[in-house]
């Protein structure tokens, strides 16, 4: 269990050409929540490339600013464009962004030692990444 919330974690799109990288629904922004939270109309069910002045080979300045939340905005533009390649997927916990299940295990092991990871024995709950519950609250 602990893997499977682990890669979905783990794996983020690196955008190339982004004609295969939703705007709302993947995880692409450089950032440690790496989804946008700008819902704006123009973007629904739309990839990323409709962001992009291909003619120019740079991020649609313009539009970007005008639709996304600046958090959005900044993280969309800091993303250096390279439209020869197509989009992929990459591990964020490796150093080449390739999984590997040593990097798995290594990341689990260090998010244990942290105290991350929280298991179902401790509290009835699904096993899952999330430091915050962990915080000791006092009434």
């Amino acid at each position: 269990m602990e893997a499977q919330v682990l890669l979905k974690q783990g794996a983020v799109r690196r955008v190339g050409n982004g004609t295969m990288t939703s705007i709302l629904e993947d995880p692409w922004l450089p950032d440690s929540d790496p989804y946008v939270h700008t819902n704006h109309e123009a973007v629904q069910h739309k990839t990323v490339d409709t962001l992009m002045n291909p003619e120019r080979s740079s991020w649609d300045i313009d539009l970007v600013t005008d639709i996304f939340a600046e958090r959005d905005a900044q993280l969309i533009l800091s993303i250096p464009l390279n439209l020869r390649d197509t989009d992929s997927w990459f591990w964020k916990y490796d150093k080449l962004g390739q999984y590997t299940i040593k990097s798995a295990y290594a990341t689990i092991r260090e998010a244990r030692e942290m105290g991350m990871i929280m298991h179902a024995s401790e509290n009835g709950l699904p096993p899952f990444c999330n430091s915050l519950t962990h915080k000791k609250y006092r009434k």
